[in-house]
């Protein structure tokens, strides 16, 4: 059961972490990474718990961990696709960024001769 509860926790982030992508900042993302790992880290934790001889589980619990499981498996496999696609959408702007400033000469100065010259009135 506490193994189902972590992989519907697990999900939940992963679905969060998707709908806030758009308007996320980076402490929001970082927040979620972190929540996220740390539900991977106890669900490794308690799968290293379970020796060959585990107590058998019910059919309808075995049914809901797959479930569960294949949920976690499309969602993450959804938010690396989302990830992705805004890591180029950065690369992008960053690259624009860093030719932009040889796509225009820097302006000149417009110097006349006879300013020295000249002494405003009044």
């Amino acid at each position: 059961m506490q193994r189902l509860r972590l992989l519907r926790s697990l999900a939940d982030s992963l679905e969060q972490a998707q709908a806030a992508l758009a308007t996320t900042t980076p402490e929001t993302l970082d927040h979620h990474t972190a929540r996220q790992r740390e539900l991977c880290r106890q669900l490794y934790s308690l799968t290293n718990g379970f020796s060959e001889l585990a107590p058998p589980t019910s059919a309808g619990l075995a049914s809901d961990l797959q479930l569960a499981a294949r949920r976690v498996r499309d969602l993450n496999h959804l938010y690396g696709a989302l990830l992705r696609r805004r890591r180029r959408t950065v690369e992008i702007f960053c690259r624009v960024l860093a030719s932009s400033g040889t796509t225009y000469p820097p302006p000149r100065t417009l110097s006349r001769p006879d300013w020295q010259g000249r002494r405003p009135k009044g």
